[in-house]
């Protein structure tokens, strides 16, 4: 009955076109005629200041699901098209500096100093402002670690993360690993299962590990212990995705 009532208001109701705006000048607020919310536009092509500069087809922040800001707000990152790492004020948007790294990195949920770095053998926590950087894990035995890949998040406190990568012997596998107490999880061998590698990401309280396969076409889901033992599986196509179980 639910679905009736939703099409029958769906059907119901009116589109309203909205208002055409120009493009609004680099770092100039306007308002939105129809929200009367606030737009500033933070990246432009070319030079910046600071040293920054944006391409022209884009210049934007990595990812949807990768957060833009840190903890506090105080720093902006932009990704995409920019020539390097790019900082901007968080509240003025301000162009701050640029920084150099190959890692993937995403801002820590609870310290606005640092981000969450890996790379090769190596998991890290960066401080952008200063470049100081300090190392949490060397895995000896394994290569190319990923966060995520591209999709990587850690736990909302910022303690765990899961990262995937390529063990002595060959095999993919994933594990998490504990920034606070510089724990190694045990390997989730996730190369046996059937497909080809998808993303591994750790849940929103640090207990699970959801990994995808690419199995026929379809994008499946396993959810892991942080402890490897397997409590859930998908087979439809893209569910869930995106985030791992809240546990």
């Amino acid at each position: 009955m639910a679905g009736i009532a939703a099409a029958q208001t769906l059907a119901k109701t009116k589109l309203t076109t909205a208002s055409s705006m120009n493009l609004p000048d680099y770092l100039v607020p306007v308002t939105d005629p129809d929200t009367g919310a606030t737009i500033v536009r933070i990246t432009t092509p070319g030079p910046l200041g600071a040293g920054l500069a944006c391409q022209r087809a884009y210049c934007t922040h990595r990812y949807s699901s990768a957060q833009a800001w840190n903890a506090d707000q105080t720093l902006l990152l932009i990704a995409n098209g920019c020539n390097g790492l790019c900082f901007l004020d968080g509240r003025t948007y301000v162009p701050l500096f640029r920084r150099q790294r190959e890692d993937e990195c995403e801002w820590h949920p609870r310290d606005p100093e640092r981000m969450i770095c890996v790379i090769g053998r190596k998991i890290s926590l960066w401080t952008p402002r200063t470049n100081a950087e300090e190392i949490m894990l060397m895995a000896e035995g394994y290569r190319g670690l990923q966060f995520g890949p591209g999709k990587g998040n850690p736990s909302q406190d910022g303690r765990r993360i899961a990262v995937r990568g390529t063990r002595a012997d060959g095999v993919v596998v994933a594990f998490a690993f504990d920034l606070v107490s510089r724990q190694k999880f045990p390997d989730i061998e996730v190369g046996k299962l059937p497909g080809r590698d998808g993303v591994c990401e750790i849940s929103a309280l640090g207990s699970y590990i959801r990994c995808s396969r690419w199995v026929d076409g379809k994008d499946e889901a396993f959810i892991y212990t942080v402890a490897g033992d397997l409590v859930q599986s998908w087979t439809e196509h893209h569910r869930p995705s995106h985030q791992a179980p809240a546990g």
